[in-house]
């Protein structure tokens, strides 16, 4: 669980371990897939149980955590960028507002 959670692959896992990948997916894929989940899971609940003996800094470290989950995800404001225009476009747009400063050559 935990060397999935840190990103070994299931036959770097399956080597360490000294097992074939198959077996390892058979029995453990719960673990394989979900490895992270678990021992964040095991970690909060070892947590809790500091914070119910007393423990202080685990108390704040539960709020802390409880809080972060808890508070409301806003989605960030997506700004719409105009697409490109392309060449014949950009000439088109160019040719309708005609260049200035084209008096002083005529004077």
């Amino acid at each position: 669980m935990s060397l999935s959670a840190a990103g070994l692959k299931t036959d770097e896992i399956a080597q360490y371990m000294g097992i074939d990948a198959k077996t390892l997916r058979k029995y453990f894929s719960r673990e394989l897939d979900h490895g992270a989940m678990l021992l964040e899971g095991l970690a909060m609940q070892a947590l809790v149980q500091r914070m119910l003996e007393g423990n202080v800094s685990a108390a704040k470290e539960v709020r802390t955590i409880a809080a972060a989950r808890a508070a409301p995800r806003t989605p960030k404001a997506h700004v719409h960028k105009p697409a490109p225009l392309g060449k014949k476009a950009a000439l088109a747009q160019e040719a309708k507002a005609p260049p200035t400063g084209w008096g002083d050559l005529l004077n």
